[in-house]
């Protein structure tokens, strides 16, 4: 849902990341700069300095909005990019969540793993039939496990102790997301199945004739 909101912050984003595009730095190299930023947010939030581990954790995730920008400026867009991309969001997400199960050890490990639950719903229907994101349903998406997580650190430092109801949430709606993706999962392979469009290596081949006919 809130993934939906990209296209129109591209212009922000592309003034932001145009002195970034400028100094030439790679895009890949733009996306891995979210690591040691979530790294250093996972320890504040492990040692509950709230305001720090939000600034780290908010800088971590502006990196995600800025990689695809500076790509686009320098024209450097590419297949593997848009892996990589991906595989360093997942990375940062992990590692907040894992700085947040030294206070929430519970609610956090729920969170962590239905995120990644719901993630993978989606990815490994791509390994049955040809799919993409378009109308997958959103519940759970990254970009709104983000928000709520940012917004629950955030009133955590202000002083409302809200972080291990938020990481509950997040956990309940990635876990309702997941069997929303697996219906629609199923509705997607029995379509390419009566179409005849799984992917190849998973049909049966055709039997062989031992008859000798021709």
């Amino acid at each position: 849902m809130l993934g939906r909101l990209r296209p129109y912050l591209i212009p922000i984003l592309e003034r932001v990341a145009a002195p970034i595009a400028r100094s030439g730095i790679s895009p890949n190299k733009v996306s891995f700069a979210a690591i040691p930023l979530a790294v250093v947010a996972a320890y504040a939030l492990a040692t509950e300095q709230w305001i720090s581990g939000f600034v780290f954790a908010l800088a971590a995730a502006l990196v995600d909005l800025l990689d695809g920008a500076v790509a686009r400026l320098q024209g450097r867009k590419t297949l593997f990019g848009n892996y990589f991309e991906t595989m360093m969001d997942r990375w940062v997400e992990a590692i907040l969540y894992v700085g947040l199960s030294f206070s929430f050890p519970r609610t956090a490990a729920f969170a962590l793993a239905t995120a990644m639950l719901v993630s993978y719903a989606k990815a490994r229907v791509s390994l049955v039939i040809m799919t993409d994101n378009h109308d997958w349903p959103a519940l759970g998406e990254r970009a709104e496990r983000m928000t709520l997580l940012l917004t629950g650190i955030f009133f955590q430092a202000a002083g409302f102790l809200v972080l291990q109801w938020t990481l509950a949430a997040i956990g309940g709606m990635c876990a309702l997301g997941t069997i929303q993706r697996m219906f629609y999962a199923h509705d997607l392979i029995e379509r390419a199945e009566s179409e005849d469009r799984v992917l190849p290596y998973l049909r049966e081949p055709a039997p062989v004739d031992k008859t000798g006919a021709p």
